[in-house]
């Protein structure tokens, strides 16, 4: 069984959709842990709604408010599945996302393992896709993280339960403690995840350079020059990167023309 874990916090707006294509998964051995971290929405009604018609989704209510590492935490504990996967509350996966990630995980005897994602704009329009690695090392992560979060599936046979630390970028410092004990994996190049990009890219940022730092220093405990190395790769490639989608979001929709959908990719598979 494949455990998902999805931690929740004043989703109500796109939660729904994220339940929605775990259902539509084409391999259905899989319990969904919705945990809602104290919304003030109306995300813990929806939730219950949809576990009220399928016994494999189960709502967590905590009693405070403790962030999205702590969230998923919980959810882990609670896993009963060999697999642990991890979707956000307004990201959503393609039908056939689990079926295939797990044969890929399988064929390749991978500990973790993640895939590549198409990125979408608040109106479902897809705006970029990002192509991963297809095979990523301890030093390539330190470099970029090529591993969304969303994507991500671990073996819990092969690694034990693994939580993640109530830090900034908690999802990206579990990836590099696992690659640093397994020393690389492979991902499925096949975009089979679909993320939810908000309007606050750029500002955002800043605060992750300097999350980026703290992993560096303080969480891998880097001497100050290894560290600023590294440092200066990330900012380039993140620069890079940032540019990329934001000429690609202006130019890759002509005035007129019409635009892939998430609806699209759905019908697609």
């Amino acid at each position: 069984m494949v455990s998902v874990v999805m931690p929740a916090h004043n989703s109500s707006s796109y939660i729904a959709k994220s339940i929605t294509s775990v259902l539509m998964q084409t391999y259905t051995k899989w319990e969904l842990l919705v945990i809602d971290d104290v919304s003030s929405d109306t995300t813990s009604s929806i939730v219950q709604s949809f576990a009220d018609k399928d016994g494999r989704i189960k709502l967590i209510k905590l009693s405070d408010h403790h962030g999205p590492a702590l969230a998923r935490n919980v959810g882990i504990e609670e896993a009963k599945g060999r697999y642990i996967a991890f979707l956000d509350s307004d990201d959503v996966w393609l039908p056939e996302k689990l079926q295939k990630h797990l044969q890929f995980m399988q064929k390749h005897d991978l500990a973790l393992s993640y895939t590549s994602y198409y990125l979408m704009d608040e109106n479902g329009v897809i705006v970029d896709y990002y192509k991963a690695k297809a095979q990523v090392s301890y030093k390539d992560l330190l470099k970029v993280n090529y591993i969304g979060c969303s994507t991500v599936i671990y073996d819990v046979d092969k690694l034990g339960k693994r939580y993640m630390k109530p830090i900034r970028h908690e999802d990206y410092a579990l990836w590099l403690q696992i690659l640093r004990e397994v020393g690389y994996t492979k991902g499925l190049v096949e975009p089979l995840t679909v993320y939810l990009v908000g309007q606050g890219i750029s500002s955002s940022k800043w605060k992750s350079a300097s999350w980026r730092w703290n992993i560096y220093k303080n969480e891998l405990h880097m001497g100050t020059i290894e560290a600023s190395w590294y440092y200066v790769v990330y900012v380039v490639n993140g620069l890079l990167k940032f540019g990329r989608f934001r000429f690609k979001k202006r130019k890759l929709i002509p005035e007129g023309s019409r635009v892939l959908t998430l609806d699209d990719l759905i019908d697609a598979e």
